[in-house]
């Protein structure tokens, strides 16, 4: 659960800050939302890393650009946080 403490204040324009946790289990996630997209270069390194649709933002794709970082867990339920966020962005936008 957030509270006031919990909250990040800035003021970026155009950018938003979400956080959510499951009460029952010791996983949250936090997004940033860029409106209107932003440019983004991703290096992803390490020996057991975890990541979804990068490809958009690798080091030889200098056309990349991005609505959002989600930082989550590396478990399952981590990364199938951002089966939401996608379907939040594609009910945004108007689609199926």
């Amino acid at each position: 659960m957030l509270n006031s403490q919990d909250v990040l204040k800035h003021t970026l324009a155009g950018v938003h800050v979400g956080c959510a946790q499951y009460d029952d289990g010791p996983t949250g996630c936090t997004l940033v939302y860029f409106e209107g997209g932003a440019s983004a270069v991703a290096l992803v390194t390490g020996g057991s890393i975890a990541g979804r649709d990068l490809q958009g933002a690798s080091l030889n794709d200098h056309y990349g650009e991005i609505d959002g970082v989600l930082l989550t867990g590396g478990s399952s339920w981590g990364l199938g946080a951002a089966d939401g966020v996608v379907a939040g962005l594609t009910q945004m936008r108007g689609g199926d």
